[in-house]
Parts: C-alpha cells; sequence; structure tokens
C-alpha cells in the first residue's frame, strides 16, 4: 500500500512538472563588446555604451515580407540616460531607416530582401554612457505561439522593458471577440494589440490595469495574433488574458490555427507561476499529502 501511494504521487508531481515547463522561455543573448550579436526572432540582449564613443551592432536574420518589430529601451535600473542613435541596413548594406530618440523606440517594418540585416547603435550625442535592451520580434507570418482557446484564460510576464508576447485565436468570419485582461501584480500599462491573418492589425488598446476590449469584428477566418507589451517600455510585470466570443457561433473551422499548439517564442520563464500552474499546484500538494499520509495503516 505505501509503495502504491509513493508511485501515484510521483506521478502526480511529474504531470504538475510537465505542464510547468511545456512553453519554452525566451533566451537572453550575451553581448560581449567589440563583438556583433546575432539574434534570432524573440531572443533580446543586453549591450551597453562602455565609453561616448562606443557603438553597437546587432544582426538578425530576415525574409522578404516578413513584418518585424525592432525595440530599443535604456535600461531604466542603472543611473545612465545615454541618448540613441539608430540605423538599420538591409542586406545589400543600404539603409533603410535611422532616428534619433531619448530613452525608448519602436520601429515596425516589412522587409523586402532576404538576408542579415544590421542594426547599428550609437549615443548619438556622445557624451553619456550606460546599457539598454534590444528585442527583434516578427508578427507575420505568424510564428508558432501559444494559443488561446475560448474562455479560457493564459498567464504570462512582461519580463523585460521591450518584452513582446504573442498569442494566436482562431477568428471565424462575422463574429465579434472581446478579449478580457487581467493585470496580475498592478505594475505595468499594457498595451495590447490584434492583428488579422494578413498582417493587419485591426485594433489597439492601453490598458492600465484591468480592462476588456470593444467588440473586435473578425471580418473572415482565419488564425488572428494578439500582441501584449508594456506601453511605456519601462515597467514589467505578470498579466492574464483571455478571448471571449461576444456575438455569432465562434466555433473554429477545419483547419484553423490558433486553437491549440506549444509556444516557441514569446515565453517567459514565469508561466509556471501562471494562473494554470497555480491552481494545480494549490490542487496537487494537498492531494499528494492526502494520498501519502492518508493511506498509511492505522496504528490500533
Amino acid at each position: 500500500m505505501k509503495n502504491r501511494a509513493i508511485m501515484m504521487t510521483a506521478m502526480v508531481l511529474m504531470l504538475f512538472s510537465i505542464e510547468a515547463s511545456a512553453d519554452q522561455p525566451e533566451t537572453l543573448i550575451t553581448c560581449i563588446e567589440g563583438v556583433d550579436t546575432s539574434l534570432n526572432y524573440g531572443e533580446y540582449t543586453v549591450c551597453e555604451f562602455n565609453d561616448v564613443t562606443d557603438g553597437d551592432k546587432i544582426l538578425f536574420q530576415g525574409q522578404a515580407n516578413d513584418v518585424i518589430r525592432v525595440e530599443v529601451v535604456d535600461d531604466f535600473s542603472d543611473t545612465e540616460n545615454p541618448e540613441f542613435r539608430i540605423r538599420v541596413n538591409d542586406p545589400d548594406s543600404m539603409e533603410i531607416y535611422h532616428t534619433t530618440f531619448d530613452d525608448r523606440h519602436r520601429y515596425t517594418k516589412t522587409l523586402e530582401k532576404s538576408g542579415e540585416y544590421e542594426i547599428v547603435l550609437y549615443e548619438q550625442n556622445l557624451n553619456e554612457v550606460g546599457a539598454f535592451y534590444v528585442l527583434v520580434e516578427r508578427m507575420n507570418p505568424v510564428p508558432p505561439v501559444t494559443a488561446l482557446p475560448y474562455d479560457t484564460s493564459v498567464c504570462d510576464t512582461i519580463i523585460h522593458y521591450g518584452d513582446f508576447d504573442f498569442f494566436t485565436f482562431c477568428g471565424v468570419q462575422a463574429t465579434e471577440v472581446v478579449l478580457n485582461f487581467q493585470d496580475v501584480d498592478g505594475n505595468p500599462e499594457f498595451f495590447i494589440e490584434v492583428w488579422d491573418p494578413n498582417g493587419t492589425r485591426i485594433y489597439s488598446k492601453q490598458c492600465d490595469n484591468t480592462c476588456s476590449t470593444a467588440p473586435i469584428s473578425i471580418p473572415f477566418d482565419g488564425t488572428y495574433l494578439v500582441g501584449i507589451s508594456e506601453h511605456h517600455l519601462n515597467e514589467s510585470g505578470a498579466y492574464c488574458l483571455e478571448v471571449i466570443c461576444n456575438t455569432g457561433d465562434c466555433t473554429c473551422p477545419t483547419g484553423c490555427a490558433g486553437t491549440g499548439g506549444a509556444s516557441t517564442m514569446g515565453r517567459s520563464p514565469e508561466y509556471a507561476a501562471s494562473d494554470l500552474g497555480k491552481h494545480l499546484a494549490f490542487l496537487i500538494l494537498p492531494l499528494a499529502a492526502i494520498i501519502v499520509f492518508g493511506l498509511r495503516p492505522r496504528k490500533e
């Protein structure tokens, strides 16, 4: 009896550990001074201007027609506040973008060529140093990300200032959906975006804490992409998200993606502490105790 109880406990705890580690975390790539840093979509790095004339180069592989977003954010945890100059070069070393900014910047672009792109960063006034985050994400074609089943809360965490989390749901033509958003720890001011299957952004909203979107009309069947980021790129924190069928029959057509599948980007290690993880923990630990101790032979 005791051996059976121990085996049952091990199986239950194994189930919990698989669920907690099912989604893959985003990857921090080390930025080495004097060496170009290569990023894949979804990866990020933390570089630093070590002197006022320092410059850093970030490389990424892009495909023609990829819709990408580059985010550069000052590391507000230090006391330095560099002012940035950014330049983006295409695979033929042609400049396709440049600007200056104070402490944070988002750049969205549909790539015209396939190959290696360069992001070059300098301190614009050559008078300050400091650390900063760089992130490169792809919004379209839709990457394999965590799905949002209808009426199910999914939780994640903005783990750094420039973090960008993606989810998908199956949209059905002529229906309306509502996204319910719950800030877990009350820190960030979130920004919610929704893209249709063609990559056109059809909705955006700033959400300070708890909010719901206006009803979003679904123009045609397909996989819709939801993006969550920190609106001001200066805070981090946890949240939960849910998609509700507001009007119509949201039964997904055969072959529609966005209702299941594992995540391969846009996820954080804190997913283990998600809404589902918490509920499983509260259920499993007492159950394990009951199995181990409740089945022990009673003393006469």
